[in-house]
């Protein structure tokens, strides 16, 4: 073997050697910043799933207050009770009218609904 030969055989050795390294740092560089990201994003995902619940939270409480007052108005309301009790459709819309007018205007609340103990809609 020749001076050049052994010159040429050992760049070879060092140029692969070096690509190789380059090779496996590359890899590691990717699959630390692929785990970052995917750690990145799981931890900013549970913070969106935890504001949300929050959120749902506070308009769950909210909702259930309002609509636990609708039911006292009706269920201390005698007269209501005696003209369902009695089956008079047209007294009864006529009774809760005003009641449904306004907690529409100052709760949203867009129905009323009197359902009978078989699960069918009286009025609605």
């Amino acid at each position: 073997m020749t001076t050049e030969e052994t010159k040429g055989s050992i760049r070879k050795r060092l140029l692969t050697g070096v690509l190789v390294i380059e090779a496996v740092i590359t890899v590691l560089f990717a699959g630390i910043l692929i785990f970052s990201f995917r750690q990145s994003l799981r931890v900013e995902s549970q913070k969106a799933v935890e504001r949300s619940q929050g959120v749902y939270d506070i308009i769950l409480k909210n909702d259930t207050k309002m609509l636990a007052a609708a039911i006292d108005a009706f269920s201390t309301n005698e007269a209501v009770k005696q003209i369902y009790h009695d089956r008079d459709r047209e007294k009864l819309f006529g009774a809760v009218r005003e009641l449904y007018k306004n907690n529409k205007e100052h709760h949203g609340i867009t129905h009323f609904y009197f359902i009978d103990r078989d699960g069918s809609c009286f009025l609605r």
